[in-house]
């Protein structure tokens, strides 16, 4: 399953995109406790994230119902991309915090959109009898990037002492996924 150009440019994208925001997760969090010394500060970034899956859920499968999938899938990854680097920014700059919350609503909105394009997308890329096997790899790879993106994260972080990198990282994560996903053909 693996030959197939197109399902191999979409799970290097997934892995390479799902590790940058593992790593996120991890530099989120030290830098909001790091700033403001707030388990609340921490609380408030999943409730940050959770609010666009509540209020966008059932648009976003509207969406991925009736629109071009791929251009759905690459306007979110873009998205993602710009809200790490209004994180970066923000980060090297010390902005108010206001401001990191607004950026991981904006990347909360933009997956909220992104899941279920992507899901729907990836019965494009492989055969039916493939289906599996693709359904396997695409697991195993999000599975390991759940492990691996934190440790590089920390990594990263226990490095400079600083998490605009990891930021920046993702951001070059969110780019690079969305580069490799127009890169794919689409002729199955």
């Amino acid at each position: 399953v693996l030959r197939n150009r197109d399902l191999l440019l979409y799970l290097t994208g997934r892995f390479v995109a799902s590790l940058g925001q593992q790593m996120l997760t991890v530099a989120v969090g030290w830098e909001l406790y790091e700033r403001t010394n707030s388990a609340l500060a921490l609380g408030l970034v999943g409730l940050t994230q959770m609010v666009p899956m509540i209020l966008f859920t059932l648009p976003a499968g509207h969406v991925a119902d009736n629109y071009d999938r791929r251009k759905i899938i690459l306007f979110t990854t873009l998205v993602i991309g710009c809200a790490s680097v209004g994180l970066t920014i923000i980060s090297k700059h010390k902005a108010d915090v206001f401001w990191i919350y607004f950026c991981l609503f904006a990347a909360g909105t933009a997956r909220t959109f992104l899941w279920p394009a992507s899901s729907a997308f990836l019965p494009h890329l492989v055969s039916r009898e493939q289906f599996s096997k693709a359904v396997t790899w695409s697991s195993g790879s999000f599975q390991l990037s759940s492990v691996a993106g934190p440790a590089l994260g920390g990594a990263l972080i226990a490095w400079g002492h600083r998490a605009a990198p990891v930021y920046a990282a993702n951001a070059l994560a969110a780019f690079l996924c969305g580069l490799g996903w127009s890169a794919m053909s689409m002729n199955h």
